[in-house]
């Protein structure tokens, strides 16, 4: 209280309510940083985690299709068709190395650095069968092309085990941004309840020390003003404040005092008149 009543009414309502503002500024600022980074999360569990995960998704799929090619190349028995089915299974060919080159460029924990490792070896080794399946195929030797395509299935196996441990972790990393989403909300969420709470709590007090202190000061000067209407000047303010309230009890004290002043005189002044009327009402007797 009695830092206010040192300062200024105005400096003491500009600070009040510079109070009450930075406490609005903390919160939209911390609502402002805590959404660009839900924001910033959520683009990242899309662009690279949901994408991912349809891009291996799609990886497994091109390389069953093909199998299947394969499969019914083999059980065609018809050599003539093998050109055919190169054709038809370049683009999944090309489309899973864009695929893989892609993923290899994201951002890959040891574990996903791992298993591209071994998906790449495991690649190299099902194109390698799958080319001498073609090429067995194109020479017309359809028995060893059929024994081998049993074999290359364990070799296919292989990568849809590969690209499903893959996917489990990027799933688990989707889980995991979406748990820090909800925790970073949480958060956000609670500081801005308990900042937004502690303003209003601040501003509350804040008004009540002005209306207070404010409210006192008027009660004050109401009286002393009620008692000066009734003709009483021994009444003095006493307000020690230094802000305007208390420059202006200052002046009301000095006015009330210069009018108790003036009045003396004038009573001084009746009182000589009254005398000296009645020392010549005595004079102009003794004359007669």
């Amino acid at each position: 209280m009695n830092f206010f009543n040192k300062m200024k009414v105005k400096k003491t309502m500009l600070l009040s309510f510079c109070v009450v503002a930075i406490f609005i500024v903390i919160v939209g600022a911390i609502g402002c940083i805590n959404i660009k980074r839900i924001n910033s999360a959520s683009n990242q569990l899309y662009n690279e985690d949901l994408k991912t995960i349809k891009n291996l998704d799609k990886f497994d799929a091109n390389t069953m299709h093909l199998r299947l090619e394969i499969i019914n190349l083999v059980e065609s028995r018809d050599k003539n068709k093998t050109a055919d089915t190169l054709k038809t299974i370049s683009p999944y060919k090309d489309e899973n190395d864009r695929i893989l080159t892609l993923y290899k460029q994201s951002n890959l924990t040891s574990e996903q650095k791992t298993l591209v490792s071994q998906l790449d070896n495991e690649l190299i080794s099902w194109r390698t069968i799958y080319n001498k399946i073609l090429n067995l195929m194109a020479a017309g030797k359809y028995d060893d092309a059929m024994l081998l395509n049993k074999q290359a299935a364990s070799y296919r196996n292989k990568l849809t085990s590969t690209i499903e441990k893959l996917i489990q972790i990027t799933v688990q990393n989707s889980k995991s941004s979406n748990i820090k989403n909800n925790a970073l909300y949480t958060s956000s969420l609670i500081a801005i309840i308990l900042i937004t709470i502690i303003g209003l709590t601040i501003a509350i007090l804040l008004g009540n020390i002005l209306a207070s202190s404010t409210g006192k000061v008027l009660n004050k000067i109401l009286l002393f003003a009620n008692s000066l209407s009734n003709g009483d000047l021994t009444k003095r303010l006493s307000i020690s404040s230094k802000n305007e309230f208390g420059i202006i009890s200052n002046a009301l004290n000095n006015a009330t005092e210069d009018i108790k002043n003036l009045v003396s005189e004038i009573t001084s002044s009746i009182k000589t008149i009254n005398s000296s009327s009645q020392d010549l009402s005595a004079t102009t007797e003794e004359i007669s």
